[in-house]
């Protein structure tokens, strides 16, 4: 009984390997091997895949999507080196020769835009790019984070009016975007923030600032406990809001004091003189 359980176990053993040894001989087991070798920060640079990849496209062109995968790690590797016209033509490749693979040019078309907006800070270019995402590619999954890059756009331009319609739209036209919403909402409420300093009369200043808390509150309550640091840095958005609000630590301090004890204060019991209010409840 034990032999025969050995012959069985070797059997699926040899299988496994025979299967495996198959798939690296295939056009996909071939590029997810070149894929090995490029780390998950690939924009970081410090490898050189380019000449295998092109090689890989070389001797598979009727693999359209394997072929437009290996472009897109093209581009990505001209990127990586600080090559960024040679990346942006590399991306616009897999938009020209491989345009019915939509998963590799949702991506494309947004990388374009990154490279004009964080390496070579062309804003009107990365608008043009970004654009060309939420138009063209409005059912893929960077469409939500071009929209909300079209705000940061408006906003390094301090075109403030501008942005806020572009963050308006990444809550509007995508309610499932959960981290593109809370991207925006901390972006709308540093911008209010950033407006109230300049305002010459304090009502002003004050209705700007209670905009800003009602974003930080929102984004408060969008963020998921799984992303601690996230949180804190909104608490500290909002803890500063509030010293800015009143001019003092009062608000802020209590701010604090009931997301560390809740309503029933540090003595933990509802009804005595420490219980607490939450502040964020008028915004």
């Amino acid at each position: 009984m034990k032999k025969i359980v050995y012959v069985i176990i070797f059997a699926l053993i040899l299988g496994l390997f025979s299967f495996g040894l198959a798939f690296a001989q295939t056009a996909k087991g071939q590029l997810e091997a070149i894929k090995e070798g490029i780390p998950t920060s690939w924009w970081d640079g410090g490898w050189d895949k380019l000449s295998e990849l092109q090689s890989f496209i070389s001797e598979h062109r009727d693999e359209s999507i394997l072929c437009a995968e290996a472009q897109f790690y093209i581009a990505c590797c001209y990127y990586g080196s600080g090559s960024y016209q040679e990346a942006i033509d590399a991306y616009q490749e897999i938009l020209t020769s491989y345009p019915t693979v939509l998963s590799e040019c949702y991506k494309a078309q947004f990388e374009i835009g990154q490279i004009y907006l964080h390496r070579l800070k062309d804003i009107p270019q990365a608008i043009s790019a970004y654009r060309k995402v939420v138009a063209e590619y409005a059912e893929g999954f960077t469409a939500a984070s071009a929209q909300v890059c079209l705000g940061k756009c408006y906003q390094y331009q301090k075109d403030y009016a501008t942005a806020l319609l572009e963050y308006q739209k990444v809550l509007n036209d995508y309610p499932e975007a959960q981290t593109q919403h809370i991207e925006a909402l901390l972006a709308i409420g540093d911008m209010c923030i950033r407006e109230s300093l300049s305002m010459k009369y304090e009502k002003d200043k004050k209705a700007k600032i209670g905009e800003a808390l009602s974003a930080y509150k929102e984004t408060y309550s969008a963020c998921p406990i799984e992303k601690p640091r996230l949180t804190q840095c909104i608490i500290n958005k909002i803890y500063g809001a509030f010293k800015e609000l009143d001019m003092s630590m009062v608000r802020a301090n209590q701010f604090i004091k009931y997301q560390k004890y809740g309503p029933a204060g540090e003595d933990g019991m509802s009804g005595t003189p420490d219980d607490l209010t939450d502040p964020l409840a008028e915004f």
